[in-house]
């Protein structure tokens, strides 16, 4: 579960990049996926076999930077989406 959480991850990372160095233009598509890959991080915690109680070393390795690096780039997203050129109300 872990390489899943950091894949996700890196593969957001990687996108918000290029939307911030101009190579990319933010769409709604990937902002939908970031904001989605915050619900999907909380449930493949809750798919981990057991009854694991929240703030063990793997929450704290995986989950919680992976749900900060998830807000602060749905957040930037939605920024940056707002803020397109070619919007025409």
């Amino acid at each position: 579960f872990g390489l899943v959480y950091l894949a996700s991850a890196v593969a957001l990372i990687v996108v918000v990049r290029q939307i911030a160095c101009g190579s990319r233009p933010p769409t709604g598509n990937m902002l939908v996926w970031a904001a989605a890959l915050i619900f999907a991080s909380v449930s493949l915690r809750q798919g981990l076999p057991g009854d694991i109680p929240v703030g063990v070393f793997f929450d704290w390795v995986f989950l919680f930077p992976i749900l900060l690096v998830s807000i602060a780039s749905t957040l930037y997203l939605a920024v940056k989406w707002v803020q397109r050129a070619d919007y025409t109300p």
